[in-house]
């Protein structure tokens, strides 16, 4: 969810994984609805860094982990 109802942003997410590789998706995020992207159904263990974009403007980042 971003900006007040009505509003619509182009966003980017960034997902840099454990060996290495950046993986991007985009898509557009309208006001307060949620939007959703699909990563790759296959993971290494290890932290996976996420960075969020809308409209090219850095917005967040965040971090998960995958163990097995």
């Amino acid at each position: 969810e971003f900006g007040y109802q009505g509003e619509c942003y182009d966003f980017t997410a960034e997902v840099y994984d454990p060996d290495g590789y950046t993986a991007s998706g985009y898509g557009t995020v309208c006001a307060d609805e949620w939007t959703y992207l699909t990563y790759s159904e296959t993971w290494t263990s290890g932290y996976y860094d996420v960075s969020y974009y809308i409209g090219g403007q850095f917005i967040a980042s965040d971090y998960f982990q995958v163990g097995y």
